[in-house]
């Protein structure tokens, strides 16, 4: 696979061409999907190169037949006897359409296969099975097939493409070590080979905030500086180049890609704000804003430790998309703001739970996910509000594990969880063991939601994830995303900076799973655990902010539960819509 304008179609038609006029009887084929584009490789590259060895070398050769796509080395000669003889090395070359038939050209042998333009091929992997028969006498291997293209759409890289960059030995080719992706599903695996942008890349940094302003990113003797041309298109994509338009776009990005995540990933549009996303998943990215890595465990008393990690041998989970096949699903527990020393007031922290069914599976990339966000408050000397505190992300075998960590994660916070309960043995664990108190029960606005006759209705605890529930999660992290927070000014020019909710979080395996959010009904759909957490907990935060559970001090709070949030609602509320407020609440 590789960026477009790379040339490699003129390098992979050389062996076609070498067969063609030193071999003997040997049969070649390119082969593309649209007429077009076969004709063009055949009129651009293969007949300049015919026309070049004829004029220019000793190796002349005759063809016969010689029309496009249909070549054939050999002369028609008339012998002593008057008889028409056909002579030459008599070796072809033939050019096949795909569209009309994924079969064709089928039948007999093949020495070479090009198979051009593979990334817009929508039966290349049928194609591929008609011709590895062709290429092969027992179990040796006779010919090569060479597999070509640049990014198509999406759903024709599936049809073989993509399967064959990301495996490559499975599916009989030539493999090398994947050193272009970082912290997603590709990274640290053998792929095809692979021409990112970065390589050759054509042109003068006119970045003038660069060291290397004004040089090229190509030395005279051709090698690349590939560091210094992928921190100059990331800036371009970014729009941080003077005087360059900003190239940031799903589609354009693709066509120039620097990594296999970045060929594959999901171009339709975003709901949720690229231009926000990407420079805050750069910021955390570069610096390593990944929160203290810890442990928890309860001591004799029944309180609630913790113990730091050390971030060398203890890594959270980081990247989306997640390799189903990722042998190691298990994580850390990130916090980025340590509660008070003293127990927490009930109110402050929420969080939101995402669970999976099975304890471990092999070809799962789903986990289970747990989010705890510090909400709105009026507290002395307290400043920071609506952030993201903690998260747990991880699928251990044993699942008892993860709901051990979670639970004392709740009790460390003194955080009530809206969880879903479309798979319920979370919620049933926890009742177990007496702790549904951790448990927020169905509210009334997602009953309201919930269509009558759904099974898990019924349920006191928990939400049902639905359609209308999933809009709804969307809705509250877009505007969470782009809620001005404050505007800076630049202390020389006056420039104005707006600062937006999006640098509130600095959970890089969410803003990836942001980025590449997709919505169910179109191709290719995604696992979003992250993003239902975090919308979960945002959700059970703001309504409760609404409905008037805002704590106001930190004063004697060890004792603050459901029973003080009763007594902050009547000091908000008449009498006549109290009622109403602590059953949304499920304030009993």
């Amino acid at each position: 696979m590789k960026k477009r304008q790379a040339g490699f179609s003129l390098k992979f038609c050389v062996p076609l061409i070498r067969e063609l006029f030193f071999s003997r009887g040997s049969p070649n084929y390119i082969a593309t999907y649209e007429e077009a584009q076969v004709l063009k490789s055949w009129s651009e590259i293969i007949e300049p190169y015919r026309e070049h060895i004829n004029s220019c070398t000793p190796w002349y050769r005759d063809f016969n037949p010689s029309k496009p796509l249909n070549w054939r080395v050999a002369k028609e000669v008339i012998n002593e006897s008057g008889r028409r003889l056909i002579l030459g090395r008599k070796n072809t070359l033939k050019g096949l359409i795909l569209s009309k038939s994924a079969s064709k050209g089928a039948g007999g042998g093949a020495k070479w296969v090009f198979a051009d333009e593979s990334g817009l091929n929508p039966v290349l992997s049928k194609f591929k099975g008609y011709i590895d028969s062709m290429m092969k006498y027992g179990n040796v291997k006779t010919g090569t097939l060479i597999v070509s293209g640049a990014v198509g759409e999406l759903k024709n890289l599936e049809a073989g493409l993509k399967d064959y960059m990301t495996d490559p030995e499975k599916h009989g080719f030539y493999s090398v070590d994947n050193i272009f992706d970082k912290d997603n599903e590709f990274a640290g695996r053998k792929c095809g080979f692979f021409v990112p942008e970065s390589w050759a890349y054509f042109g003068i940094d006119d970045d003038p905030e660069s060291e290397y302003f004004g040089q090229p990113f190509i030395d005279e003797h051709g090698n690349s500086f590939v560091e210094r041309a992928e921190e100059y298109i990331k800036k371009l994509r970014l729009g941080l180049i003077p005087g360059k338009p900003q190239e940031a776009d799903k589609f354009n990005i693709s066509q120039a890609p620097l990594t296999l995540a970045e060929c594959f990933q999901y171009r339709g549009e975003n709901i949720f704000p690229l231009e926000l996303l990407n420079p805050q998943i750069e910021k955390v990215e570069r610096r390593e804003l990944h929160g203290v890595y810890v442990d928890l465990y309860e001591t004799q008393s029944k309180e609630i430790k913790h113990k730091i990690l050390d971030k060398y041998t203890n890594k959270p989970i980081l990247e989306h998309p997640i390799d189903p096949k990722r042998k190691d699903k298990e994580g850390v527990i990130q916090v980025w703001e340590f509660p008070p020393s003293n127990r927490a007031t009930y109110g402050v922290y929420w969080a939101g739970v995402d669970i999976v069914k099975d304890a471990e599976s092999i070809n799962s990339p789903s986990l289970n996910v747990i989010h705890i966000y510090k909400g709105a408050h009026d507290m002395e000397g307290e400043f920071k509000e609506k952030i993201l505190v903690a998260k747990y992300m991880s699928r251990p075998k044993d699942k008892m594990e993860w709901f051990e960590k979670a639970i004392m994660l709740m009790e460390w916070y003194n955080a009530e969880a809206l969880v879903e309960n479309n798979v319920n043995w979370f919620i049933e664990e926890a009742i177990k063991i007496k702790k549904q108190h951790r448990i927020a029960k169905t509210p009334q606005w997602v009953r309201d939601m919930t269509p009558q006759g759904t099974s898990y209705q019924t349920k006191p605890f928990g939400v049902v994830m639905t359609a209308k529930l999933m809009e709804k999660i969307l809705d509250a992290i877009s505007k969470y995303l782009k809620e001005p927070l404050h505007t800076e000014y630049d202390v020389n020019t006056g420039e104005p900076t707006v600062h937006y909710g999006i640098e509130r979080i600095n959970d890089l395996q969410l803003l990836r799973e942001l980025v590449n959010y997709r919505p169910k009904k179109e191709y290719e759909k995604g696992n979003y655990d992250s993003l239902i957490s975090f919308g979960l907990a945002l959700l059970q935060a703001e309504y409760n902010e609404v409905r008037g559970i805002i704590p106001k001090d930190i004063k004697e709070n060890k004792n603050f539960s459901q029973k003080n949030a009763k007594l902050m609602l009547r000091s908000r509320f008449s009498h006549s819509n109290l009622k109403k407020l602590l059953n949304a609440n499920n304030i009993q």
